[in-house]
């Protein structure tokens, strides 16, 4: 599967989607006028997730950090938002990392 930004008419709306190959399933609309420093990593054990994180600018010292990750039926699931600073460890030695 591909995680992608694809853009509207509308120059800012960003729509963030899966491709399934015969169809895009969209998850994710972003309305922002910025355009540059988008992107998409992956995580491991957050919350007791494995998942991908969308982030980009949200103002001109503000970045989002959303986390999302499949569940059982394969569909996108919103996990966390984050911003800036945003550290993913283990705080409470319970084997799961926290945000």
């Amino acid at each position: 599967m591909l995680f992608h930004p694809t853009e509207s008419p509308d120059e800012f709306t960003k729509y963030w989607a899966v491709d399934r190959g015969d169809r895009m399933e969209v998850f994710c609309v972003e309305i922002a006028g910025y355009e540059m420093h988008y992107g998409v990593d992956a995580y491991e054990n957050v919350l007791g997730h494995d998942g991908f994180r969308i982030y980009g600018p949200r103002g001109s010292s503000y970045d989002f950090y959303d986390y999302w990750y499949f569940d059982e039926n394969d569909t996108p699931r919103f996990l966390a938002a984050g911003s800036n600073c945003l550290y993913e460890t283990d705080l409470n030695g319970g084997g799961t990392k926290e945000l």
